[in-house]
């Protein structure tokens, strides 16, 4: 395809999704070119943002491959080694060499459901509109991680860390509680570690507060089709079962412009969370620039630290 008939496949989609917000069109569109003729994007990325499916699919595959398109651009910053051409097949969007270490990243952008469009227009602090956020991650985070179960430790070569990217701008998370959710942590945390609501104990004699914090939640309840409460467990950090997942980079916005992380508002938007059984840990060399969280897990307490930003990416 030649360079004119990408760039026009780019500004249509762009066009579709955004009628206005020419600017906003303009930092997204120069990522998305720069991918597009990079070595790292897949054959099928042009035709895919030029679906011509219904609007709320086209809208979420451009999201996608947006998402992508962030991600590869952040990695230019990073002192890596592309090992890998990604064009067909069964492979992982990204892969590369971090100071002798290999590296997979697959990204995700899980969508909307319907209902959960409509709870989130009207009661956008609902609790069951956290839960079916929460749903959302937890899936897309599941679904990834029983990609490569089976196969990232089959050979003999360098077992490589395996980080799953989940953006949930179109959970419009970034639009409830500053992109984070009911404990006030990232809901990348939430969404692999036991980390429920904020709550407060006050003493009924004195009425002083003793404690303020999340509390303790290993699941959460979703409604099925028939009104029939179910369990989805929350937890897949707090074992070893899924130790060939590193970390989860979490992201509820998506940045756009020539810097990519000057587009969010709070370092909280980009965080990085990592796996404390990890079989190929990840170490303050990876994405620096981001948030980490880090939990420290014993037989009575699970403890959460995290860093600020150490740098930020020049323009």
């Amino acid at each position: 395809m030649s360079q004119q008939s990408i760039e026009d496949v780019v500004n249509n989609s762009l066009d579709a999704a955004w009628p206005c917000g020419d600017l906003y069109k303009s930092e997204l569109r120069s990522i998305l070119l720069a991918f597009a003729n990079s070595e790292q994007s897949d054959n099928n990325f042009v035709d895919e943002i030029s679906n011509k499916q219904s609007r709320d699919a086209a809208f979420h595959i451009l999201i996608s491959r947006a998402w992508e398109a962030t991600i590869w651009k952040i990695l230019q910053a990073q002192d890596i080694v592309w090992s890998a051409v990604r064009k067909t097949g069964r492979c992982p969007d990204f892969s590369f060499i971090l100071k002798d270490k290999p590296v997979y990243i697959e990204a995700t952008a899980p969508k909307l459901s319907d209902i959960f469009m409509k709870m989130s227009k009207e009661y956008p602090l609902n609790p069951e509109r956290s839960n079916l956020s929460l749903q959302a991650w937890t899936g897309a985070i599941v679904e990834k991680a029983a990609k490569y179960r089976n196969d990232l430790f089959q050979t003999n070569a360098p077992h490589p860390a395996y980080v799953i990217a989940v953006n949930s701008c179109l959970l419009q998370d970034c639009e409830v509680l500053g992109g984070n959710g009911f404990s006030n942590l990232p809901r990348a945390v939430e969404a692999v570690f036991p980390i429920g609501p904020m709550t407060a104990t006050v003493d009924r004699a004195t009425g002083d507060l003793i404690a303020v914090g999340p509390r303790y939640q290993i699941a959460f309840t979703k409604r099925n089709k028939t009104g029939a409460s179910i369990e989805i467990e929350k937890s897949m950090f707090m074992d070893g079962n899924d130790s060939h997942v590193s970390a989860i980079i979490g992201c509820s916005d998506l940045p756009c412009s020539k810097n990519p992380l000057s587009g969010f508002t709070s370092s909280s938007f980009f965080c990085v969370v990592h796996n404390p059984y990890a079989r190929v840990p990840l170490g303050a060399d990876f994405l620096p620039q981001a948030r980490h969280y880090r939990a420290e897990i014993t037989e009575d307490e699970i403890v959460i630290r995290w860093n600020d930003p150490t740098q930020i990416l020049g323009s």
